[in-house]
């Protein structure tokens, strides 16, 4: 996966399944309760996408405003579907790899319903600002760089 990022990091666009995207920032993080996991996030044109390095399956979502949800102690209700609750951090930057359009500190609640994943985040270094992402796992098999 770190061949993936690389050639990120060249050539900033990729494809995943038919659609091509323009990545403008780029991003190492890890989590102060596991730093030895590192992933990245790219904001695309519309869309972000997380590439966990140590793992098969990324995701690709958007983010969006006013995500009309009802939080459970265990699970989140979107939709009609219930979301089951992964686990909650705080990400931490590691580096600017490029673009300035970066999310940065935050706390986050992950829930998964199939293969969907909604991230509740709280970015504490721009006043608890929301940043929830709706997004869809992918295998990393699936991201091409062009």
């Amino acid at each position: 996966m770190q061949d993936l990022i690389d050639k990120i990091i060249t050539n900033k666009r990729i494809k995943i399944n038919d659609n091509e995207y323009d990545v403008q920032s780029l991003t190492k993080y890890n989590t102060i309760e596991k730093e030895d996991e590192v992933y990245y996030k790219a904001v695309l044109s519309n869309h972000v996408i997380l590439v966990i390095l140590d793992d098969e399956v990324s995701y690709i979502g958007k983010i969006v405003e006013n995500l009309n949800y009802k939080e459970e102690l265990k699970y989140l209700v979107y939709e009609g579907n219930k979301y089951k609750f992964l686990g909650s951090g705080n990400q931490k930057v590691l580096e600017i790899i490029f673009g300035t359009n970066v999310e940065e500190e935050c706390f986050y609640k992950d829930y998964e319903f199939e293969d969907n994943i909604i991230s509740l985040g709280i970015l504490t270094t721009k006043d608890n600002e929301k940043a929830d992402v709706l997004a869809k796992y992918i295998y990393n098999s699936e991201i091409k760089v062009i």
